[in-house]
């Protein structure tokens, strides 16, 4: 029974870059949509704190003031 000739190994490495570009591209693609998800997430993080502020009646000045004392190490905001 005849095999069928196996591919060149030039070939075996063009096929599996192809495989690594694929794959990469696929990656970058997934990054992409992290960062819009963070991007997002962080705007609506941003939203809620600040109805809390105006719910409350904080200003920001006031807010600043309770994390500083919170945290007391300078360079913290």
């Amino acid at each position: 029974m005849a095999r069928g000739q196996k591919k060149s190994l030039e070939e075996q490495i063009r096929t599996v870059d192809q495989q690594i570009a694929k794959v990469q591209a696929r990656l970058d693609a997934l990054k992409k949509d992290r960062e819009e998800i963070l991007k997002v997430k962080a705007e609506n993080e941003m939203k809620e704190l600040y109805q809390l502020m105006q719910a409350s009646g904080l200003s920001v000045e006031e807010l600043e003031k309770m994390i500083q004392q919170r945290n007391p190490e300078p360079g913290m905001i």
